[in-house]
């Protein structure tokens, strides 16, 4: 038998991202900008979550439990519709967002919004190609449209992500977490980014990259290959932050960054903390390691 493990996640508010964002500027002041950009982003996504009509989608329990236990993410089987109209206005505004706070300035931006892949009426084809990882498809479209094909992913994502979280919040406290204990999430498959551990008793949870639903894994164990050799294992974290660690793998050779709740004294946003926490992507990045997944702050 199954034990049941169920979670409670809280939503974040605008207030709730803004005073994240603050608490960060004011703790690493050279991160002002960048946690200015994905502050406008997170708060615009959250925005766009309450606008999509998620009524009529819903799975009972039993039918959870049964897709779970045969190793399928709820979406693979049944997956909400997603308004081209409404995806299109969204990309629209990440893109003014993007090129208003961006350092970076990228100039593929308004090619983005030009290609015709990207216009309305072919939008679904796009959600489709991208939900079927079609990596033949963006390479081809980024060398047809001299778009580079990491700005154009991010843009997706970033785009995608209000909609997979929409349909995602009904079912994540119907989920009992020992069903499932997989590398991937069990709402809509795609792949976690950051962790933490929880402050009230220690669990460990991870965190969807695109629909930033948290599901429970086991302590020791690899986000990516699921390792449970400690040898194999090792984690790191600067000097005077202990609540921010980075878990090795020395298997695949897979980081992950954590969040120690406890450690910190507060409860976290997954998605600020990613923020904050890029100068560990880099150390990680130095020693040989390489992400479990791309992070949806990532835009080369």
């Amino acid at each position: 038998m199954f034990a049941i493990l169920k979670l409670e996640q809280k939503i974040p508010s605008k207030k709730d991202i803004e005073e994240e964002i603050n608490f960060y500027k004011k703790k690493f002041p050279t991160l002002e900008r960048i946690l200015n950009l994905f502050g406008s982003i997170f708060e615009l996504q959250l925005e766009y979550v309450n606008k999509i009509d998620v009524s009529g989608f819903d799975f009972s329990e039993d039918e959870i439990a049964k897709i779970l236990k045969g190793g399928t993410p709820l979406l693979s089987t049944k997956r909400g519709e997603i308004s081209s109209e409404l995806f299109r206005e969204l990309l629209t505004k990440l893109v003014e967002i993007v090129k208003e706070k961006s350092l970076q300035k990228p100039i593929a931006l308004d090619k983005i919004l030009e290609a015709d892949e990207l216009k309305t009426k072919n939008i679904g084809v796009l959600i489709e190609k991208f939900e079927e990882g079609d990596n033949s498809f963006f390479e081809n479209l980024c060398k047809e449209k001299n778009i580079n094909k990491d700005v154009l992913l991010f843009m997706i994502t970033n785009t995608l992500s209000p909609f997979y979280e929409a349909y995602s919040l009904g079912l994540r406290s119907k989920i009992n977490h020992h069903h499932w204990g997989k590398e991937f999430c069990p709402i809509c498959g795609n792949r976690p980014y950051i962790m933490k551990l929880r402050k009230k008793d220690g669990l460990k949870l991870q965190s969807c990259s695109v629909c930033k639903t948290e599901w429970w894994t086991q302590r020791i164990r690899c986000a990516f290959c699921g390792n449970v050799n400690n040898k194999l294992l090792s984690i790191f974290y600067p000097e005077d932050d202990k609540g921010h660690q980075v878990e090795l793998c020395d298997k695949c050779k897979r980081y992950g960054k954590l969040s120690n709740e406890k450690e910190l004294g507060r409860d976290v946003i997954l998605r600020v903390e990613d923020v904050a926490t890029i100068h560990l992507d880099a150390v990680a990045k130095k020693k040989g390691y390489s992400p479990i997944t791309q992070s949806p702050i990532e835009m080369n």
